[in-house]
């Protein structure tokens, strides 16, 4: 598929994944859950779905099992959104850059009130 087509419709099925997530899904595990990027295959027919959730172990460990229960109601909505001749299989990848993130920020910070100056 040409790249530029697959970069659409990466935009496109993060989009409605996005608004499947907050509009017609109403399982607390996945609340604060979002959709950071999709990266779609060269044929388009398999799309890796990359989300993060800021919170405990057990609340990443909920979410994960609720995305795998949710996954094929979200796959017949996405297929209703979309308008190709078929609908990417949809595989669900946590994230963890924004904790890590986190981690590296509050190291910073931690280090910035331990350096009193002179």
């Amino acid at each position: 598929m040409n790249p530029r087509k697959l970069e659409i419709l990466s935009a496109m099925v993060q989009r409605f994944i996005s608004d499947i997530l907050e509009k017609e899904i109403s399982d607390p595990r996945l609340r604060g859950a979002s959709v950071n990027r999709v990266v779609l295959s060269s044929d388009g027919s398999s799309a890796r779905v990359f989300y993060s959730l800021i919170g405990s172990e057990e609340d990443e460990r909920q979410c994960r099992e609720a995305m795998a229960s949710a996954l094929p109601f979200m796959r017949r909505r996405l297929a209703a959104y979309l308008e190709t001749r078929t609908v990417p299989v949809l595989q669900f990848v946590y994230d963890s850059s924004i904790r890590d993130g986190e981690l590296v920020l509050s190291a910073i910070r931690k280090l910035g009130r331990d350096t009193t100056p002179d």
